[in-house]
């Protein structure tokens, strides 16, 4: 596992896995960012319909 913060806190768990966390630079919030393989948007509106 390695850590890199140039631009928030980036985790690499060294299988090809990885995890950005940052602040938010317009609002009072913290952003998880992590890379996903499904083929369709995320529907926070809906979100019981994105674990289809």
């Amino acid at each position: 596992m390695t850590c890199d913060r140039p631009d928030g806190l980036t985790v690499d768990l060294g299988d090809g896995r990885w995890f950005n966390l940052r602040p938010s630079n317009t609002e009072p919030l913290l952003r998880l960012g992590a890379p996903t393989s499904w083929s369709r948007a995320y529907d926070p509106e809906h979100p019981a319909a994105n674990l289809n």
